[in-house]
């Protein structure tokens, strides 16, 4: 249900959420199936949970992080727009979710380069043998990650 939704809100930002004519042709245009988008979201939408509970309880946001945000960031951006800020007491849901997003998303970046130091891409031929030289085309080769021993 939940990934048929998040399909739909992809339809809709592309402005096909009414037109399943158009929606193949677009799909097409990627070389892609209803079925195989379904599927790609539903794994994204797995990897972003997992993701979400793995690194979300190691974020911490405390008062003064929201205060700070609220005086340093949100403030003088609203006011150099014209906008008269909301008081910092109902800003501070939508600030804490927000520093905690930042926060997740730079520990997930250092999780990923510390897995790509740790690892070694090895390309494998069409013929099985494996070697660590890139094909000077793409083909139907395969590239692997594999733990460095």
């Amino acid at each position: 249900e939940e990934v048929k939704a998040r399909v739909l809100e992809i339809r809709k930002q592309l402005g096909v959420e009414n037109s399943d004519v158009v929606w193949q042709q677009l799909l097409a245009q990627y070389g892609m199936t209803a079925d195989e988008l379904t599927a790609d979201v539903e794994n994204q939408m797995k990897i972003m949970r997992f993701v979400d509970l793995r690194l979300r309880p190691t974020i911490r946001v405390d008062r003064q992080d929201i205060d700070q945000y609220y005086r340093e960031t949100l403030v003088p951006e609203l006011k150099k727009s014209g906008v008269e800020p909301q008081p910092e007491e109902q800003m501070q849901g939508r600030i804490r979710e927000l520093l905690v997003q930042q926060r997740m998303d730079a520990v997930l970046e250092d999780w990923l380069v510390n897995l790509r130091s740790q690892s070694e891409i090895h390309y494998t031929t069409e013929s099985g043998a494996r070697t660590d030289t890139p094909p000077p085309s793409k083909s139907s080769e395969t590239t692997q990650l594999q733990p460095k021993r």
